[in-house]
């Protein structure tokens, strides 16, 4: 179950994923100066659900992915990807 919090898988302890995603997310914006979208990868759950408050952080499956990716609002120009991916590359970006 995918909360606004946490991130239960099974009969695991809760993980603050989600706050983590949006924590990375928020940090990689402003690295990057572009909008990064907070995103959990579900891989291999036999059942995925996610509570109707989680509205900023996208939950996604292999079944979902690729409608996510190709249905995705925000279309850069080849040189904005070529400025974007070695900003992204370099290591003073992060730091």
């Amino acid at each position: 179950m995918a909360g606004d919090l946490l991130l239960t898988l099974g009969r695991a302890e809760p993980r603050p994923e989600p706050r983590t995603a949006r924590r990375a997310a928020a940090y990689a914006t402003r690295a990057l100066s572009a909008t990064v979208t907070p995103i959990l990868a579900v891989v291999d759950a036999a059942h995925v659900e996610v509570a109707p408050s989680l509205r900023d952080v996208r939950v996604l499956t292999p079944a979902t992915v690729g409608r996510f990716l190709t249905g995705s609002a925000g279309v850069l120009k080849a040189p904005d990807v070529e400025a974007l991916y070695a900003s992204a590359r370099d290591r003073g970006t992060w730091t």
